[in-house]
């Protein structure tokens, strides 16, 4: 969700192949906090941890986080929304 303000765009719609206006409203706090402690990688963090201490690990196990960027059309919802706010942590 965007942060401080609602974002307004279009969607298509491929099954009926049609344009609409979306609209999506702007986040609050506790939408912006659960999307950070899901996103921002505690949960992915639980998830380590529960693994290393079943020891289901390969020696020298690593993990990976890729990061979604976008385009600057849907940065608002994106980058500059909840989800990007989760990746500054």
């Amino acid at each position: 969700k965007p942060i401080g303000e609602p974002y307004h765009g279009k969607a298509f719609d491929l099954r009926s192949e049609t344009v609409s206006e979306a609209s999506i409203e702007a986040a609050n706090d506790e939408e912006i906090e659960s999307t950070v402690k899901v996103m921002g990688g505690e949960d992915w963090m639980d998830w380590i941890h529960a693994l290393a201490d079943a020891g289901v690990f390969a020696p020298d196990a690593r993990t990976i986080a890729f990061s979604y960027i976008g385009p600057e059309v849907s940065a608002p919802i994106y980058r500059r929304g909840t989800i990007g706010k989760a990746k500054e942590h």
